[in-house]
């Protein structure tokens, strides 16, 4: 059974959210200048989530993510307080820093889902209009997690959450070409794909 695109964008903002949190664990924790040293590493793995959505819904890809990133800024300003004030704690702000760096790419992937459902070019929508789409997209975000619908997920055996880590981790790497991303994102869907429900 072939998984739905609505299965696979989540399947690939699930990874891509789980790559971000590996991390922002590892250098979100010391902040610098007001921000935390994981921005620009996020920042690349939503760049990478929004090409592998784009190829999703058939579209080329050739985004600036400029709007985004000053929309999402603002939008998530009171995240980034949070990371950099949990980032004075030792581990603790590590397992900070990765929750909520969690929770922020996956809020920005179903808006970007969101936009590309719709047929609409990020380049040409104003800053309010993506707030709009972050706002649609945690909306999404709950509601998914709420109907259960994706819930499967978290029964997955252990060795196979381990596996599917290792796959999104590799994914998001920045030196991983997007032709591999493609075979990845495959394998995650093949991988999980005998567990659904």
């Amino acid at each position: 059974m072939s998984l739905s695109k609505l299965e696979r964008s989540h399947l690939v903002i699930h990874s891509c959210a789980i790559g971000a949190a590996g991390w922002s664990a590892l250098w979100g924790a010391i902040p610098v200048g007001g921000i935390t040293p994981d921005t620009a590493g996020l920042i690349a793995i939503c760049q990478v989530m929004g090409g592998l959505l784009a190829r999703i819904f058939d579209m080329s890809y050739a985004l600036s993510f400029a709007s985004l990133a000053a929309a999402a800024g603002q939008y998530f300003a009171g995240a980034l307080i949070i990371k950099v004030l949990a980032g004075l704690i030792p581990v603790f702000g590590s397992a900070v820093n990765g929750v909520v760096s969690f929770a922020t790419v996956e809020i920005v992937g179903w808006g970007l889902y969101l936009i590309l459902d719709d047929g609409k070019d990020l380049n040409t929508l104003s800053k309010k209009e993506i707030v709009e789409y972050l706002e649609r997209g945690k909306k999404m975000r709950t509601d998914l997690s709420e109907s259960g619908q994706f819930a499967w997920m978290n029964s997955l055996p252990s060795e196979t959450k381990k596996e599917l880590d290792e796959l999104s981790k590799e994914m998001t790497n920045s030196k991983t070409s997007y032709q591999r991303r493609d075979v990845l994102a495959g394998e995650i869907g093949n991988l999980v794909s005998p567990y659904r429900k």
